[in-house]
């Protein structure tokens, strides 16, 4: 092996070495960037059930069934008390009649 191939076979490893490096660092910058998305996720999903939850109440209080119709999905169903289950569609009127006994925190 010659001195110039000595140099090339370095030069090799060197740019095997740069590039690992680079590849681990790019990973690490990856990984480190993941939980800040994920808290961002959660804090946006947290505001929107208590923004959900605000308008259930103030919907019920003021037996706005319109605007319970807005929040409530297609599939939803009640269950009382009595154990008794209403769909969305049997909810809605219900709704009206009902006295609200909601205590404010």
């Amino acid at each position: 092996m010659t001195d110039l191939d000595k140099v090339g076979y370095k030069l090799a490893q060197e740019k095997k070495s740069v590039k690992t490096l680079f590849i681990l660092a790019a990973a690490l910058l990856i990984v480190a960037s993941v939980p800040s998305f994920a808290q961002n996720s959660a804090r946006d999903e947290g505001g929107r059930v208590l923004g959900l939850e605000t308008a259930w109440n103030h919907a019920i209080e003021a037996k706005d069934t319109k605007a319970l119709d807005m929040i409530l999905a297609s599939t939803f169903v009640a269950v009382e008390l009595t154990a008794a289950s209403l769909t969305k569609a049997s909810f809605l009127p219900a709704s009206r009649l009902r006295s609200t006994n909601l205590r404010k925190r």
